[in-house]
């Protein structure tokens, strides 16, 4: 009997150890996932946009992925004159700094590119016992071209802006 105890005590400090190392544990962070926010766009020109995804540094030659957002399949949100799509949209759920943009407004026949994403790669310290949450992590956009003028400085977590 004492010999199961004393086996019960060192599992515990043998897991209270493992758990303590686990919280100092480096977890990278979620990747950047960005909406896109339209300024002073009318509904009648937001209501369809198409993007186009392409691999990164080919110039946007290289289509990989094409896709609608609308209503149906996107959180759209007027907060005073601009317009932000939730990032339910697309294979990535969002914008990711792994390839460049198209987005062209089929009502006015609008392109607009975005470009060169660069994100920084952060990590936060594990969450405790053999833990690997990264929840409320993410890295942020440093920079990014838009329409080829590039945007940088302060970090820009989650938000591409769009100009009428």
């Amino acid at each position: 009997m004492r010999y199961l105890r004393n086996n019960a005590i060192l599992l515990m400090v043998g897991l209270f150890c493992i758990g303590v190392l686990s919280c100092n544990k480096e977890i990278p962070c979620n990747e950047a996932s960005a909406t896109l926010n339209f300024i002073a766009f009318p509904d009648s020109e937001t209501d369809t946009i198409i993007v186009k995804s392409y691999t990164k540094a080919t110039n946007l030659t290289q289509l990989v992925d094409s896709f609608f957002i609308d209503k149906a399949n996107s959180s759209y949100l007027l907060l005073t004159d601009t317009l932000q799509i939730g990032n339910t949209f697309g294979g990535d759920n969002g914008l990711k700094s792994t390839y460049d943009y198209e987005i062209f407004l089929p009502q006015t026949n609008r392109v607009f590119t975005i470009t060169a994403i660069t994100e920084v790669q952060k990590s936060t310290k594990g969450g405790g016992l053999f833990s690997m949450d990264s929840r409320g992590c993410s890295n942020p956009i440093t920079s990014y071209k838009l329409n080829g003028q590039m945007f940088s400085g302060e970090y820009n977590y989650f938000r591409f802006y769009l100009r009428r």
